[in-house]
């Protein structure tokens, strides 16, 4: 048994072999609320300077992965909610830290304040992941509320932006005393579980809440000598930017600042806490006051310099070519961050193509790219496209050439190392080549969509091995490698819905089924035959509309047996000139099927005006289109959704089904073979492989809420898991390595 006395008297002893025993005794047995109570301890008496620890309990201590944790706290349900009350900002960047270590944050916004529209830009501009509850109405509905979330949630932990003398603060603190933490600028009171920006703003009695999170990832470091004044450079990089301060006389460097500059000033004191700041910093800033310090810290965390006389950066790897590292590293412990942060020194510089004209889920896509790609700590130029796709639509070819002209000399500046664009966004024509090979920069390319839909721009890439293909959809690896791209990977879709979650909205009906998906007009095959010459091509279409529309047959391999030896020499023609008509048509109609067989089953339907011509059963309702914005609120409120997968794609995840986890929905989806790779059909998602089934399973979950209710707490910590966009950009990022 735990006895936190004896491991106080360990850490008095400085009994360095004990408390790694004690500790390790703790992991081993999942007792992670003591083993953190033993972190917090030990972070507590060093930032007393109470405690130095040995260069072994340093790397046991971060041998004990996030990913460990992750995984026994959402096994356990443990979440960490926030109370917003106060109207001083709270900062967004700690809710991305806690949910580092602990199950997406559930955010508590009471009451309507101009303060909470911008908290959520914020949020939403970051792509910070947490789930939000807008609470408005009379103290007692907030009380209610709080609790009832608490409960379903399992909320273990409760961090309140309030004023420390808040009734609603004093009440939960009073019911939760072992549960409630408060964070404010404001005097505490006596005996308050506080955590405070500022250590000199705690009261006597207080306690400070010291949790290893880092906070200071867009942050850049300055070292400054003691009793010296900041230098003017730095005045006006701290107008621009956010600094990170390494000093450990304050007054003196800071006596200058106003205090807007303070602000944006986080301040460490001493060399024991800059480890935990700068693994996790963004830059360092180089004083020529201190050359030789701030060039060791730029070596041993991998972080790139910035000079401040000119501005220029040096990446690590500059850095490490054009100086020689003169102070070697003789501890344990440095040897540890420097491996620790190894993977920033190699973090690829990015230039991301992206046409924010396109549709809004397409938009949304490449934000939470972007996003994601900062996160992984890569350098990223964002390059929109838009001007440069009107004028092509226009045909203004001397704006074309002008946008294209800058849009070059921007990337000779960024100098990027790789270049990622969604399906052939990005690949340009340089006369007969990809414009990006002559500046032998790799295009990696992430094909949402059928690649051979976008064969007129891959045919200028002349250079293949310059080409990275990623495709969502295993089926189309193979006949891309025979098509010459070689360097072709299966790339699952990801999901952002996590960010931002709703709550439940009035709006929709928990009882209903739910189905998004827009048709096409119905089309008859001659109709279709008509658009083609080739009597092969005719008599093909007939056939592939037959069997997908009457047997349920959708693989293209499946269909082409017959007709194989026509289309073999020709595949590229195949998908772009008659494929691409049979599963544009055909998608609509398997779709409309799905609705029809679920006539006896409550649902709304949304998608494009087309719906309006199909005849609907008195059980559903056609209720327009739904913006993607509003998806994760409908999903929540549904009691399922219903998933039809376009032809498009063969053998891949469609996004509807990690969207729908991420928000917390139960779904029942068509089956395809790559599903039985990532999920545990039947438990995390329900699955039918014809009409008949998809008719048996929604009955079945309608008879058996526990079930549905179960599938939805499996599949949205699996999707959680392993299927957002900050893990598959950390995939991506080990292709570019």
């Amino acid at each position: 048994m735990f006895h936190f006395r004896e491991f106080r008297g360990l850490c008095r002893e400085q009994n360095f072999t004990e408390i790694i025993e004690l500790m390790r005794s703790l992991k081993d047995q999942d007792q992670l609320d003591d083993y953190f109570t033993c972190c917090s301890y030990i972070s507590e008496l060093i930032n007393k300077n109470q405690f130095t620890p040995s260069p072994e309990l340093v790397d046991f201590l971060y041998s004990f992965k996030t990913s460990d944790i992750d995984t026994s706290l959402n096994e356990k349900s443990n979440r960490i909610g926030i109370i917003i009350k106060d109207s001083l900002p709270f900062p967004a960047e700690l809710i991305s830290c806690l949910n580092r270590i602990e199950y997406i944050p559930v955010v508590f916004l009471i009451g309507k304040k101009p303060e909470n529209s911008d908290f959520l830009s914020v949020l939403n501009e970051l792509s910070i992941a947490c789930e939000i509850l807008e609470i408005e109405g009379s103290f007692d509905t907030h009380l209610e509320l709080i609790l009832k979330t608490l409960e379903e949630e399992k909320i273990s932990r409760l961090i309140l932006h309030a004023n420390p003398a808040d009734l609603e603060a004093l009440t939960l603190t009073r019911a939760f005393p072992d549960k409630c933490i408060t964070y404010h600028n404001r005097l505490p009171l006596i005996s308050e579980n506080t955590y405070c920006e500022q250590e000199d703003s705690l009261g006597q009695g207080s306690w400070k809440l010291n949790i290893a999170i880092p906070q200071f990832q867009y942050y850049s470091a300055i070292l400054v000598n003691n009793g010296e004044c900041l230098p003017d450079d730095v005045f006006k990089f701290i107008s621009e930017g956010k600094l990170l301060l390494l000093n450990e006389d304050p007054l003196e460097c800071m006596k200058e600042l106003n205090e807007e500059q303070i602000s944006k000033i986080v301040f460490i004191k001493n060399s024991q806490e800059y480890a935990e700041g700068l693994k996790c910093c963004r830059e360092i800033i180089l004083d020529s006051n201190n050359f030789q310090e701030s060039l060791d810290l730029a070596f041993q965390y991998g972080l790139p310099i910035r000079f401040l006389e000119d501005g220029k950066t040096l990446d690590y790897d500059k850095v490490r070519n054009k100086y020689s590292l003169t102070k070697k590293f003789t501890t344990v412990l440095n040897h540890l961050y420097r491996t620790k942060s190894s993977f920033r020194k190699k973090m690829p510089r990015i230039i991301f193509f992206r046409n924010d004209s396109a549709a809004p889920i397409i938009k949304q896509l490449n934000r939470n790219i972007s996003a994601a790609l900062k996160h992984a700590g890569c350098p990223v130029f964002d390059a929109p496209i838009d001007s440069m796709v009107k004028a092509s639509k226009e045909k203004d070819w001397k704006a074309l050439k002008e946008i294209q002209i800058n849009l070059m000399d921007r990337i000779h500046h960024f100098k990027p190392d790789q270049a990622i664009g969604y399906n052939d966004i990005g690949i340009f024509p340089n006369g007969d080549s990809h414009i990006l090979e002559k500046m032998n920069i790799p295009f990696n390319g992430l094909f949402f969509d059928n690649p051979f839909y976008f064969w007129n721009n891959l045919k200028f890439c002349k250079r293949k091995e310059l080409v990275r293909i990623f495709t969502l959809d295993r089926y189309f690896v193979e006949p891309l490698r025979q098509g010459g791209f070689n360097d072709t990977h299966y790339f699952p879709i990801a999901t952002s819905m996590h960010h931002n979650l709703l709550k439940k909205s009035n709006l929709f009906d928990q009882d209903k089924f739910l189905f998004t998906s827009t048709i096409k007009p119905i089309r008859e095959a001659d109709e279709i035959a008509g658009e083609v010459s080739h009597k092969n091509d005719k008599e093909f279409i007939h056939y592939a509309m037959d069997k997908i529309i009457n047997e349920n047959i959708y693989r293209i391999d499946d269909i082409l047996q017959s007709y194989r030896h026509f289309y073999s020499k020709d595949y590229v023609r195949f998908q772009r000139e008659v494929w691409f008509k049979i599963e544009n048509q055909c998608s609509s109609r398997l779709r409309i099927q799905t609705v029809e067989a679920l006539k006896d089953f409550p649902m709304d339907i949304y998608g494009g005006n087309n719906w309006e011509s199909i005849q609907l059963s008195d059980e559903h309702c056609y209720k327009g289109y739904l913006d993607y914005h509003n998806l994760n609120e409908a999903i929540r409120s549904y009691f399922g959704v219903i998933c039809r997968t376009p032809l498009n794609i063969q053998d891949g995840i469609q996004q509807r089904i990690l969207d729908c986890g991420a928000a917390g929905g139960l779904i029942l989806t068509d089956y395809r073979p790559v599903l039985e790779e990532h999920f545990a059909l039947d438990k995390e998602l329900f699955v039918y492989r014809d009409n008949d089934e998809l008719k048996e399973k929604a009955a079945f979950l309608k008879n058996n809420p526990a079930a549905a209710q179960k599938s939805v707490k499996l599949l949205r910590k699996k999707v959680l898991e392993q299927h957002t966009w900050d893990i598959r950009i950390q995939e991506l990022i080990n292709y570019m390595m």
